[in-house]
């Protein structure tokens, strides 16, 4: 393995990137020779002025670039153009990697085996909603040509190596937050599966989610965002050729209880409409 690069986009949250940052693993990052990219996806607060002080602050290499204009999938490519290291990993700046995070993946990750990987994403606040986590521990393959779940691996704790960004392309720039579709992260990985690469879960990655949101209005719009997110992936994926990405989806949309407070024909229709949104995106030259 030829190093790693640690991809961190942010857009007007400067005080949660602030501890993000403040929170990462440093000596690690000098240890395994880490290099941070850092991208300000168009904010308008303190954004910048918090990379820079980072900048001065640590020994390892970072990089800070600003996108034109919002969106995650846009950001994250930004920083994917200006990595220099073979494996890429993502977090969210609302995010904490483990303090031994970067061993472990230097222990633990298999190119000969797989060639993307995403891990545990915990509650930093146990006082938090359990929303937008996952819990699994134990380890399994994602075989090429396989149906991947949204939400299987999430963007805020995911490794990419860069045979697929070479093969495949980057993330569709008009997809992520900051858009009107969410499904970013899981369709880039949606593709690679469907070109001939492995994923896997790795429990040993674990990245701690700081949301701060709490039962209630919030969690609930935070629920129909992922739900109308999974649909235009589906779509998309469907829309690229690859229609048993629909079948798979809906099926395990019929089969799955949702979460606490949910309703399962309500999340089927937040799932359509987000579906129905990809096309009309697409149909306007937005996609």
């Amino acid at each position: 393995m030829k190093g790693l690069s640690v991809i961190i986009c942010s857009r007007n949250r400067a005080s949660q990137l602030a501890e993000c940052l403040a929170k990462i693993p440093n000596a690690s990052f000098e240890a395994y020779d880490v290099e941070l990219i850092l991208v300000n996806s168009a904010s308008t607060d303190e954004t910048a002025r918090i990379m820079a002080n980072h900048v001065i602050n640590v020994t390892y290499s970072v990089k800070c670039l600003t996108a034109s204009k919002p969106g995650v999938g846009l950001a994250r490519n930004l920083g994917i153009e200006a990595a220099t290291r073979e494996l890429l990993v993502f977090t969210d700046d609302d995010c904490y990697l483990a303090n031994d995070y970067i061993e472990k993946l230097q222990q633990h990750f298999d190119k000969e085996r797989y060639q993307f990987c995403g891990g545990r994403l915990l509650l930093w606040d146990e006082s938090d909603a359990m929303a937008s986590v996952n819990y699994h521990n134990e380890f399994f393959l994602i075989p090429a040509g396989s149906f991947i779940a949204a939400g299987t691996i999430q963007g805020a704790n995911m490794v990419i190596h860069r045979d697929i960004i070479d093969k495949v392309g980057g993330f569709n720039p008009n997809l992520g937050a900051g858009t009107q579709l969410r499904c970013e992260d899981i369709e880039l990985l949606g593709r690679a599966l469907m070109n001939g690469f492995t994923g896997a879960y790795l429990p040993q990655l674990v990245v701690y989610h700081h949301h701060r949101r709490k039962l209630g209005k919030q969690v609930d719009e935070l629920r129909q965002q992922n739900d109308i997110a999974r649909g235009a992936y589906y779509a998309c994926m469907s829309d690229q050729g690859f229609v048993n990405y629909w079948y798979e989806g809906m099926k395990r949309s019929l089969t799955t209880t949702p979460g606490f407070g949910q309703n399962q024909y309500q999340v089927l229709a937040n799932e359509l409409q987000g579906a129905k949104m990809y096309f009309e995106l697409k149909a306007q030259s937005k996609l």
